[in-house]
């Protein structure tokens, strides 16, 4: 019984082995096929090895574009928007350093803050007396404690 069994399997991987590898064989070809027509160039290689690929491109490509979302951008300013968005709910000093807690009323989040760290896309420039300074988009902002 046991020899028939080991017969019966050697048939089957004899009879089914030439069908699995014809079908591995077109896989194969398709994988090729696919290579092939999407091989990378020269220049699209060395752009996969540079990690400021995109920060390199620009997000529009036509400069009149660009120049007009930067005029809108600044006629939208408002000087008061940070004061709107943010609150300054305290300083926490600490070895002499201070850190200012701000509290973003959109989100409703809040995060203690060391100058260069930001919050809902502003960046904490300086502090003193009694007001903070901000910047977004190239804008600065001052909100009074």
């Amino acid at each position: 019984m046991k020899h028939l069994s080991m017969v019966i399997l050697t048939i089957c991987l004899v009879l089914l082995a030439p069908k699995v590898m014809a079908l591995n064989l077109a896989v194969d070809q398709d994988l090729m096929d696919f290579t092939l027509q999407n091989e990378l160039d020269e220049n699209e290689i060395s752009d996969l090895n540079n990690p400021f690929l995109n920060q390199l491109q620009p997000l529009v490509e036509d400069e009149q574009q660009v120049d007009q979302l930067l005029v809108e951008q600044n006629n939208n300013f408002n000087p008061e928007a940070a004061a709107e968005e943010l609150e300054v709910k305290g300083i926490l000093v600490t070895g002499g350093e201070k850190i200012i807690l701000i509290k973003d009323l959109i989100n409703n989040t809040s995060e203690l803050l060391r100058p260069g760290e930001m919050i809902a896309g502003y960046t904490l420039l300086s502090y003193r007396d009694s007001q903070v300074f901000l910047t977004k988009n190239g804008n600065e902002f001052t909100i009074n404690y």
